[in-house]
């Protein structure tokens, strides 16, 4: 509940800055979506370090939380650059080795990868 109701913080950040139509509305909605994206990051890279720096979120295997900050990224990185191609050089720089560390354990998870990587591996995204 914790990722989800943060999540949708930088999705509705994100939304307020692709609807900002003043030079001035664009310079504060970007600030906050930067603001909200940086805080986050930080806490779920400390939450990935927190537990071991194995690459889930928490405990040892494949979870639900994983699963959702793992199509956050995604959508973010290969969704969202569709409609708003500047978001990719937006959030990538942003994007700890902690992150990338869940982002190719949850794509190298078998059970998982044949139906994730249809729509593109992010990992090849966010380290190139």
């Amino acid at each position: 509940e914790q990722v989800r109701d943060q999540m949708a913080d930088v999705l509705a950040a994100f939304v307020v800055s692709g609807r900002a139509i003043s030079d001035e509305d664009k310079k504060a909605a970007q600030k906050s979506l930067d603001e909200i994206l940086d805080k986050f990051i930080a806490v779920q890279s400390k939450n990935i370090q927190n537990n071991g720096n194995t690459g889930y979120l928490f405990g040892n295997s494949l979870s639900y939380a994983d699963i959702v900050l793992y199509a956050f990224f995604k959508n973010m990185m290969i969704g969202f650059v569709k409609l708003k191609p500047e978001i990719a050089d937006y959030v990538k720089p942003k994007i700890t080795p902690e992150i990338i560390k869940l982002i190719s354990t949850v794509e190298a998870d078998p059970k998982f990868a044949k139906n994730v990587l249809k729509s593109g591996n992010l990992s090849e995204v966010v380290t190139a």
